[in-house]
């Protein structure tokens, strides 16, 4: 399940941020996708698994066909990056929804 997200480069700026929304879940595990910003980011105590993207990509290639702002090539484009993170928030609230209830 996704807990949280951040929407920015592959910094280690950003994953300091990922880890500061996340850190009252308490994990034990965090896997990633092996970039250096992430190695240095996550503290010794959480075990950091290195693996495949296909399940972020994949991810990322519904989130870029639901959300138009994200569309490659698109006319619509959002003018904050406080609009993008609302309607990845709304879109992901309303997966796990579909999920729960189906």
């Amino acid at each position: 399940n996704l807990c949280a997200f951040v929407i920015g480069p592959g910094t280690q700026v950003i994953a300091r941020r990922l880890l500061d929304k996340v850190k009252h879940h308490h994990i034990k595990i965090i896997a990633t996708d092996g970039n250096f910003a992430y190695n240095e980011a996550i503290p010794r105590n959480i075990k950091h698994l290195v693996t495949k993207t296909c399940l972020v990509e994949s991810f990322n290639a519904r989130l870029r066909h639901y959300i138009p702002c994200l569309h490659r090539r698109s006319m619509y484009y959002a003018k904050t990056r406080r609009a993008i993170e609302r309607d990845v928030f709304l879109w992901v609230n309303r997966q796990e929804l579909l999920i729960r209830y189906v």
